[in-house]
Order: C-alpha cells, then sequence, then structure tokens
C-alpha cells in the first residue's frame, strides 16, 4: 500500500508499507526516509487524513493512527477476527477500517464528535472488557493511547449509575503500564462518588472505595501519591470518600496512610472570625489571610443596618417596645 499526503503546495510525505511489516515515510520530493515505523503485520492499506495524521490496517490485529512529522502513536483500535483489516480510512472526525464482512466506524459525522474528541463511556468500557483471541491485549494498548490523547477520561461516569471510568478500571483490575497511562501527568482527579453505588461496577461507592477493596496497595498507593502532589480535586464533594475511610485505610493499608498524614499539604480555610463578642472592625480577623479586613464588605453591612434603624426607629423605642409587650403578655 502506498499513499502521498495531500498539501495545498504538493505532497510532503510518501507513505508505504507491505509484507515487511514497516510503514516507510519518505519526503516526496526526494524520495529520503524520515521515519521507519514498526507495526507488527503485514500492511494492506494506508489512509492519511488532515493534519497530516497516517492510518493503517492489516494483519497486526489493531489499526494504528500516527503523526507523519514526528512517527509518535497517536490512536490504536483493536481488530478482531481471523482475516486481515484490507482497508481503512481516516477523515477528520472518523477512523472506518473493515473487520471481517462489517465495516467499523470509530467517531462520528462532522457535525459531532469526532475520534480525537474525549470518548463516551460505553466505548471506553468496552475496551477495557474486550480482548481479542490474536490480540490478548488489543483493547489496552487502544486505552493506553486514549489516554494519551484525552488524560480526562478518567472522569468519563457511566449515565445509570454515575461511577467514573476511573472506578471500572480499577474495579476491572487493570495492571501496572495500564494504571500509569491511566493516571497519567497533570490531569486532576475526580473522586466523586457513584449517584447509584449497587449500579456500579463492583458495587462501590466510588473509584477511592474501589481501590481500598483491592488486595494489593498499588492502586491505593498511586491514589495517594496524587493527592499529595495535588492532583485530586480537593472540593468536600470529591474527599468526602477519603474523609469518610480514614479508619479503613489505617486498618488495610497503614502505610499509605501514614504517607497521607504526613505529606499530605494542608491549607487553611478562609473564615471572618471576631477576637472577641462585639469587637470593633479593627479587629476582625480572617484566618487563613494576611488581610484583616474584608474591603467593602461591613461598609455596606453597616450601612444596610443603619437604614433598617431608621425605618424601625431608634435602638431604644425598640427595646421600649420589647418590654411593655413581654409585660402584657406575663399580665395574661
Amino acid at each position: 500500500a502506498c499513499r502521498l499526503s495531500q498539501e495545498p503546495d504538493g505532497p510532503r510525505f510518501c507513505v508505504h508499507g507491505g509484507p515487511d511489516k514497516v510503514l516507510t515515510v519518505r519526503d516526496a520530493g526526494s524520495g529520503q526516509v524520515l521515519h521507519s515505523i514498526g507495526t507488527g503485520g503485514t500492511i494492506w492499506s494506508i489512509a492519511i487524513g488532515a493534519g497530516n495524521r497516517c492510518a493503517a490496517s492489516g494483519e497486526s490485529h489493531l489499526v494504528q493512527v500516527f503523526d507523519l512529522e514526528t512517527a509518535s502513536e497517536v490512536l490504536l483500535l483493536p481488530h478482531q477476527g481471523d482475516n486481515p483489516s484490507l482497508s481503512v480510512v481516516l477523515t477528520d472526525s472518523a477512523v472506518c477500517f473493515t473487520q471481517e464482512n462489517a465495516c467499523l466506524r470509530y467517531g462520528r459525522d462532522d457535525s459531532t464528535y469526532g475520534w480525537a474528541d474525549l470518548p463516551s463511556y460505553a466505548s471506553l468500557a468496552a475496551l477495557l472488557r474486550s480482548p481479542t483471541r490474536h490480540a490478548p491485549a488489543g483493547g489496552w494498548e487502544a486505552l493506553r493511547s486514549l489516554a494519551r490523547l484525552q488524560p480526562a477520561l478518567i472522569n468519563c461516569r457511566e449515565p445509570t449509575s454515575g461511577a467514573t471510568f476511573l472506578q471500572l478500571a480499577i474495579s476491572h483490575g487493570v495492571d501496572g503500564p495500564m494504571l500509569d497511562a491511566l493516571l497519567g501527568e497533570g490531569h486532576t482527579i475526580g473522586l466523586l462518588r457513584a449517584r447509584h453505588p449497587l449500579l456500579a461496577p463492583g458495587g462501590h461507592a466510588s473509584a477511592w472505595h474501589a481501590a481500598l477493596a483491592q488486595t494489593s496497595g498499588l492502586w491505593v498507593s498511586k491514589l495517594v501519591q496524587c493527592m499529595i502532589n495535588g492532583r485530586v480535586h480537593t472540593s468536600p464533594a470529591a474527599m468526602s470518600p477519603v474523609c469518610e475511610t480514614f479508619e479503613m485505610l489505617a486498618r488495610a493499608f497503614p502505610r499509605q496512610y501514614l504517607q497521607l498524614l504526613g505529606q499530605m499539604p494542608l491549607g487553611v480555610e478562609e473564615a471572618c472570625v471576631l477576637r472577641e463578642p462585639h469587637a470593633p472592625r479593627s479587629q476582625i480577623q480572617v484566618i487563613g489571610s494576611h488581610h484583616n479586613l474584608l474591603e467593602g464588605y461591613w461598609e455596606a453591612h453597616l450601612a444596610g443596618h443603619r437604614a433598617r434603624l431608621l425605618r424601625i426607629g431608634t435602638w431604644q423605642s425598640w427595646a421600649n417596645w420589647a418590654k411593655r409587650w413581654e409585660q402584657r403578655a406575663h399580665g395574661r
């Protein structure tokens, strides 16, 4: 198979491959070899899409998408069946390829989500649960490539239960390399609880609960390290699964418990307090801040009180009225 890239000023790349199981990228003008990419199987079909992304299919039981500029792997999709994938098409929004007597499409039409967008929970779950006979780890290889492309996929939620994909992956028992790929680097991790835990994978309330239920401390160690590094969302709702399971964590994983207590960064939440009852404004402190006053707030607050006092009269008249009302009540 051989394809030329389509640029307005003429093709830049010539891509070819075949029985040598290598995808060769050449300069279309000079013929110089720029990249040689091993695919693991005979190449039957090549497609070049926008942004100089190239898809290759054949006998490797994986449909592979590469960046022609850098030769880096962009996406992997598992291919099932005894026969090779004889054809592949790559557009801005979809990857289409043959599988036996069928044609599969990953992505949608131009008006909705494309193959490079965040995938749905159903698609991710199917890749996690469906190893192929010829490539048992094909689905997991696809997930690793998707995690690099869209690191936010760990926070995708199942519509019925509200469980995250991270919770499904933990309950499914993925290995270390998959764990590293899913958690990746830089993206904020949500540990929100499922809306309906009984319908969630393993019946766990959250991804954190699922990690605590594992016999191995691998997942707990990784999540604790993410908390220490500030990569776990710290809203009260997101941290409630961790707070309510401290006793369970200490009993099942004491080393990780001590690590969390010793290294967890703590911040003081801002709160306005008085040093003593009826303190003047200058003695109002804002805990967690270097400022002694909330500028503008107290002025507006006092102005509102003054306006109400003008409407109801002086404090003395108000007190006299309250005293008379109390005397009448006792007189009855």
